[in-house]
């Protein structure tokens, strides 16, 4: 739990495996794998948790837990769980961080965003739960417009809480969403580096990959291109090197990768990587369009040709 509090997210879940069944464990499970987009693991890890054992045995964090998982799978039955155990968390903890951050959640996904906003400011860190309260403040401040509040937060964070990936993954989407591409790459490096294959990071990298071979024929692309420097990309692709040397590689880091190698010139290795893309999500049209893309890059107009009118015939 102490590691789900510094933002390292991954750590905390291959200590939790490593663990037995015991509810505090599980429920650290599933906080941790709803970092990693495991909505379906982390509902019934939290359901687990919260069932299991006497009354005595539920602590807070069985709680916090199942509210998080309730409040992101939303739907009617969703949402009254949800309200249930943040209720549970305001009457037994209602100092703690974590639960003010599983209230802003429930606040977010309800549409309440002045009272998300409130709560989120009320989560401190370094309890459970305020950085990641810090973090959602950070791009709800953003979405209304105020940008330099939510970077400096994103920024004050991320100085806080330096090992974990999550941190540097949100600051490098706002930095991204600020036109700031080069250091929104360098912060989804950092996020990588920490936490290969982390969700957040991959589809900023990806957002940026797919954005530059999009585009790559008109002015933008090669102003984007020249916003992104050298030693960015080169230690991108190193962060996406590493996400599937730890087995960490799926669709997204593979096709980013692909991408970024295709752009500086390193073709064969890029292809393979799309290609391996392509097997992972043989339906996908963005898998085809991709490939197309980067065999006319390659010169090998054929071929890509061929993909072209694949991508075609699965739209």
């Amino acid at each position: 739990w102490d590691l789900l509090a510094q933002g390292r997210k991954l750590e905390a879940a291959k200590v939790f495996q490593a663990m037995g069944q015991e509810p505090r464990v599980l429920a650290g499970l599933a906080v941790a794998l709803l970092a990693e987009s495991d909505l379906a693991q982390a509902l019934e890890l939290s359901a687990k948790a919260l069932s299991a054992g006497n009354e005595r045995e539920k602590t807070r964090e069985l709680f916090y837990a199942r509210a998080l998982a309730c409040a992101r799978n939303g739907g009617t039955e969703g949402m009254e769980e949800a309200e249930a155990q943040v209720g549970w968390l305001m009457e037994h903890a209602p100092q703690w961080g974590g639960t003010f951050h599983a209230a802003g959640v429930l606040a977010l996904v309800q549409g309440l965003e002045d009272r998300a906003v409130s709560l989120f400011a009320q989560a401190g860190l370094p309890e459970m739960g305020g950085l990641d309260a810090g973090l959602n403040l950070a791009q709800v401040l953003f979405q209304q417009g105020k940008r330099e509040q939510a970077l400096a937060l994103a920024e004050r964070l991320v100085e806080d809480h330096p090992h974990g990936g999550q941190a540097w993954g949100v600051l490098g989407r706002l930095q991204a969403l600020s036109g700031k591409l080069d250091k929104g790459g360098q912060s989804f490096a950092r996020a990588l580096k920490r936490h290969p294959g982390l969700p957040m990071a991959v589809d900023g990298v990806y957002g940026l990959m797919t954005h530059m071979v999009g585009a790559s024929r008109d002015q933008r692309a090669a102003t984007d291109r020249a916003r992104i420097a050298e030693t960015t990309r080169i230690d991108l692709e190193q962060s996406l090197e590493h996400s599937v040397a730890q087995g960490r590689g799926g669709y997204r880091v593979l096709t980013a990768l692909g991408i970024s190698l295709g752009l500086r010139g390193q073709g064969g290795r890029g292809l393979s990587c799309l290609r391996r893309a392509v097997r992972l999500k043989p339906e996908s049209v963005a898998a085809q369009a991709n490939l197309a893309r980067m065999l006319l890059l390659a010169g090998q107009e054929t071929r890509a040709m061929d993909a072209a009118w694949t991508a075609i015939g699965l739209s």
